[in-house]
């Protein structure tokens, strides 16, 4: 059910309706707390369309995933571009841990 709200979450997106597409990628994570595909989507939303605030949500999301998943490619190359010099030691570790 969370792969099919991404998505609708995915086809809002196309559509500029923002709003409910992130409602979608909340709601997929509301039924499944460990979706980690849902948890990816919604961070890449929230990098490309969010304040700066959500964009430290979709950080911690992302922290998230690769605490359960440090190989996760995708994550990781996101992590790593969108933390810049900011990166605190525990990201650091969550990096080097994952290579």
């Amino acid at each position: 059910y969370g792969m099919v709200l991404c998505e609708l979450a995915n086809l809002l997106i196309k559509a500029e309706n923002y709003d409910e597409a992130d409602e979608k990628y909340q709601r997929a994570i509301e039924l499944n707390p460990n979706d980690f595909f849902a948890m990816q989507n919604w961070a890449d939303f929230l990098m490309n369309f969010g304040s700066d605030e959500e964009e430290q949500e979709a950080l911690n999301l992302m922290r998230t995933i690769l605490k359960n998943d440090p190989q996760n490619a995708k994550v990781l190359t996101s992590f790593k571009n969108n933390l810049g010099d900011c990166e605190s030691s525990a990201d650091r570790q969550l990096i080097i841990r994952s290579e």
